[in-house]
């Protein structure tokens, strides 16, 4: 059996995981350079969309583009 797509993360756990273990670590991931011309897409094979709250703003960070969280209730939802 041949793998076909996209790693971008790999880990190797020292003990047996679950099922459900399993299921949340290959599905629950999406990946955000931000650095695109639509930073609120997923850049990985999901292409998931974020939303962001209006505390929640784009700048320059220490490589290339980060987002900043202005206050506590600041927070990023991504739909998918």
């Amino acid at each position: 059996v041949y793998y076909s797509g996209y790693l971008d993360h790999v880990m190797i756990s020292q003990r047996a995981k679950t099922r459900c273990e399993i299921f949340l670590d290959a599905n629950l991931a999406c990946h955000f350079t931000f650095n695109s011309l639509d930073p609120l897409v997923d850049s990985g094979p999901n292409n998931l969309t974020a939303t962001i709250t209006d505390s929640v703003s784009i700048v320059s960070g220490p490589v290339d583009q980060a987002i900043r969280f202005s206050s506590s209730a600041s927070f990023i939802t991504i739909h998918g």
